[in-house]
């Protein structure tokens, strides 16, 4: 099994991914801080490294234009990562 932990090194590769899914990125400047800009056909992400660009195009290829969460998936989410008592 091949484990990937993200670090300085999964950056470019990242980078390079974006790039063949043909995804444009820049860096721009956020209001306190810099940002990645990347924009593919009429979406618009930011984040402050390419590994997170990546993961904002793919969660929204996955889930379509209704990407946000549901109350019920949130829900499912906070069971699972934060049992009660875990905190």
């Amino acid at each position: 099994m091949q484990h990937i932990t993200a670090a300085g090194n999964t950056e470019v590769p990242a980078y390079l991914a974006s790039l063949h899914e043909g995804v444009v990125e820049r860096k721009s400047l956020g209001e306190s801080r810099e940002l990645r800009t990347a924009v593919k056909g009429n979406l618009r992400v930011s984040a402050e490294i390419p590994l997170m660009v990546l993961g904002l195009f793919h969660m929204r290829r996955q889930r379509g234009s209704d990407w946000q969460s549901n109350d019920s998936e949130i829900e499912e989410f906070l069971k699972c990562f934060f049992p009660e008592g875990a905190c």
